[in-house]
């Protein structure tokens, strides 16, 4: 229930405050004087879009405040508030801010929540009827979601949405490969020639500097063969050799040493020198005795190398590069190679998707015709309180072609039958303005019932009646306000004589501006303005009587 509404630097409010009570709670004033703002601010309280074109021309910032008594709430949605730091009690506090920036802030109990938590609490806090909202409740699709609302199975249309976004999803995906299918196939193509021709090759890391290296040998072998074994002869074999004369001089030192021992260093300085003189000796000799010179190993090595060298300049330079190409080359060929599996993957979970589709859908569908026979039974009845003693409301449900549907296997449209001997035909081009307020009306009444918000408001739903059949809207107005809080805007005073509270709506200029005001109206005021509903400008007391006779019928 709405206890509470504050509204501040909203449209041309400056501030109003509204303490509203349980029961049948009407909003009249003169035509324009601002009793749909109020309804409007509601609206924006719980969620709906603003901008900054919604505050007081010259404010910075405007504000709503308002005051909700908690009967019931999911404990889903419980957790979700709880989530966000708001501990739900028996009161849920919301604030909302805009400012001349265009931004906006919603609070729950002064902490910051999203407008996606205030909308998903709103169906469970208010149901707003504002004007020109009737054309939208026929319109293409609502129908069909109001029937499900009322059979309980949004989550059964839920999970029908999800398959079909899945089996499109899925479709898609298979169109793109097929849409693929000659890239994929040229692509392996290339690859696959590439891969063959390095595999062809097998390089090793590192052949190439070995090879290379072993050129360099095979090429200069006749070369190297002399060096060695001039170096040798000189060392070793010539008559006049270094090791000979070494010799020579260690034998001289020898002596020296024997006269005077201070020559013993020198000795054993020359005899190490001996000693690495014929290691290097016997180095050169086997340096020399390994070279083979062979004109057909240098040609295989010339020839590995310019097919190494080949490899590296068409996927190089380097052959760690070449072999990098190589494992890159690889892992897209298996992927694109997986093409065939992805196909066959998706196709699998197109037919696992589209079972499962047809499965809930027609349990949805067999859910609806259920659905759809009680709410025929209801509305009409509403119809009936409401002076359509023969009144008819119809639900058809059509096949739809389109598979998979995020509806469903079928889409709903209302029909109505207003006159005696009429069938219900589509309630667009049967039901006038007056008709359409009543039928709104019982879809509203019936739609409460299942629905579960404590607060109904509606704005002008007495659009297009009048005498009698507004006196009926009245008393079914009041029958709703024994079970819930009723908030409506009405310029009827056949209705407006059911109030439980009474609000009047004044637009006045102070000051050079133009304010809102709300006052809640005495049982003597009341009076004054029914009948001014009642006798327009000229108030005399035979409207006043008249006006007080309606009160107190």
């Amino acid at each position: 229930m709405l206890r509470f509404l504050r509204v501040a630097n909203i449209a041309v409010i400056e501030n109003v405050e509204v303490e509203f009570e349980p029961g049948l709670n009407l909003l009249t004033g003169e035509t324009g004087s601002g009793k749909s703002l109020i309804v409007d601010a509601v609206t924006l309280l719980l969620g709906e879009r603003a901008g900054a074109d919604v505050l007081r021309s010259g404010e910075a910032k405007g504000y709503i405040e308002g005051v909700f008594r908690i009967e019931e709430l999911p404990e889903d949605l419980r957790a979700r508030f709880q989530e966000a730091g708001v501990e739900v009690g028996e009161e849920l506090i919301f604030r909302r801010e805009i400012t001349a920036a265009g931004r906006s802030r919603i609070f729950a109990n002064d902490r910051l929540v999203t407008q996606a938590l205030v909308r998903a609490v709103r169906p469970y806090l208010v149901d707003v009827y504002s004007q020109g909202e009737a054309p939208m409740v026929l319109a293409a699709g609502t129908p069909l979601r109001l029937l499900d609302s009322f059979a309980q199975v949004e989550d059964m249309r839920r999970r029908v949405e999800e398959l079909a976004r899945a089996y499109r999803e899925t479709e898609r995906a298979l169109e793109e490969l097929a849409r693929a299918e000659a890239e994929r196939l040229r692509l392996l193509d290339i690859y696959q020639f590439q891969i063959r021709e390095i595999e062809r090759v097998r390089p090793v890391l590192g052949e190439d500097d070995e090879l290379g290296r072993e050129r360099a040998l095979l090429a200069n072998a006749e070369r190297l063969f002399h060096l060695a074994q001039e170096a040798y002869a000189e060392l070793y074999e010539a008559e006049d050799s270094v090791l000979r004369a070494l010799s020579r001089v260690c034998r001289r030192l020898e002596q020296l040493r024997e006269v005077d021992e201070r020559a013993g260093g020198s000795v054993e300085l020359l005899e190490r020198a001996r000693i690495c003189v014929e290691e290097v000796a016997y180095f050169l000799r086997e340096y020399r005795d390994g070279i083979r010179f062979s004109p057909e190993r240098l040609a295989e090595v010339e020839a590995r190398l310019a097919e190494l060298e080949r490899v590296k300049r068409k996927y190089g330079p380097t052959l760690r590069e070449v072999l990098e190409t190589w494992a890159s080359l690889k892992a897209k060929y298996e992927e694109l190679s997986g093409a065939d599996l992805r196909r066959e993957q998706l196709e699998h979970r197109r037919r696992q998707l589209e079972e499962e589709y047809r499965r809930v859908a027609a349990e949805l569908s067999q859910r609806r015709q259920q659905a759809a026979r009680a709410l025929e039974r209801a509305v009409t009845a509403e119809l009936k309180e409401l002076a359509f003693e023969r009144g008819r409301f119809q639900i058809v449900l059509q096949p739809v072609e389109e598979f998979p549907s995020p509806e469903g296997a079928e889409r709903a449209e209302f029909l109505v039958a207003v006159n005696v001997g009429e069938e219900p035909r589509p309630v667009a081009k049967v039901a006038s303005g007056g008709e359409l307020s009543r039928l709104m009306l019982a879809l509203k009444t019936v739609a409460a019932r299942w629905r579960g918000p404590r607060t109904l408001i509606f704005d002008e739903i007495d659009a297009g009646i009048g005498g009698r059949v507004a006196e009926i809207v009245g008393e079914r107005l009041r029958r709703l306000g024994e079970r819930y809080q009723v908030l409506c805007v009405t310029h009827q005073p056949q209705i407006a004589r059911f109030a439980d509270a009474h609000y009047r709506v004044v637009k006045e200029a102070v000051g050079g501006r133009t304010r809102v005001r709300v006052e809640r109206l005495s049982e003597a005021e009341r009076v004054e303005e029914l009948a001014r509903m009642l006798g327009g400008r000229e108030i005399t007391e035979t409207v006043r009587r008249h006006a007080r006779e309606l009160i107190g019928g």
